[in-house]
């Protein structure tokens, strides 16, 4: 029996399709986790299993291939159960070129610092995520969903209709707004946002994919 990472392949698809185009030199990262809040079989809070950079057009395909054999992804000398398993994404494009130059800087530090186990393709990827090419979207990140209805009206009314997106995940909802469409009464719409709808973490985030695997529950837009 393999893993299940993708669980909705419309609503993962229909999230690809809803991605913003690529330009030259940007790539698109994503990370699966195993998480302790999900399964007390593992040791840390997030086990990094896989990581990697990828277009859209291959990402449903490079996302299949997490769907290994069960007992294959190890966290601490321990096998991952399928329900700790989460897959993230930076929804905000990395380059590729900053990335590459902050990686030469990295390793080259490590060398004259005679580390030892280096391991350039981690480092390669550490910098991708820090590396993003624009900023399309801020992401509120709401660990909450009893007042679901009133946290999406409270961002419409303070943002407009066309620039908040929701995505209902198992323990709350992740509002992503494109600063390009916020249309707002508000000088300074961020703090209002911040203080209306009280988010748990905000900015350049990570955000469950849509249609895949986040411990037991499948994430998805939502209206």
């Amino acid at each position: 029996m393999n893993y299940s990472v993708v669980h909705d392949e419309e609503a993962f698809q229909s999230f690809i399709d809803w991605l913003p185009e690529l330009q030259v030199n940007e790539k698109y990262y994503l990370s699966l986790f195993a998480r302790r809040k999900y399964s007390e079989v593992v040791k840390t809070d997030k086990a990094n299993l896989k990581r990697f950079a990828t277009d859209k057009a291959r990402m449903l395909e490079k996302v299949r291939q997490l769907e290994c054999a069960q007992g294959s992804y190890i966290a601490k000398d321990v096998a991952v159960p399928a329900e700790a398993l989460a897959l993230y994404i930076c929804v905000n494009p990395r380059c590729s070129v900053k990335a590459s130059y902050q990686t030469i800087i990295a390793l080259t530090e490590s060398l004259q610092r005679n580390h030892q186990n280096l391991n350039p393709h981690s480092e390669a990827m550490t910098q991708l995520h820090k590396s993003p090419a624009r900023k399309t979207f801020v992401v509120f990140d709401v660990d909450r969903k009893d007042d679901l209805s009133e946290t999406m009206s409270s961002t419409r009314e303070i943002v407009g209709d066309a620039a908040p997106t929701f995505l209902e995940t198992r323990g709350g909802v992740h509002v992503l707004i494109n600063v390009s469409l916020v249309k707002s009464e508000h000088k300074n719409w961020y703090p209002e946002l911040e203080k209306r709808i009280d988010p748990d973490q905000t900015g350049d985030l990570l955000i469950p994919v849509p249609g895949c695997c986040q411990g037991g529950f499948v994430p998805r837009f939502v209206n």
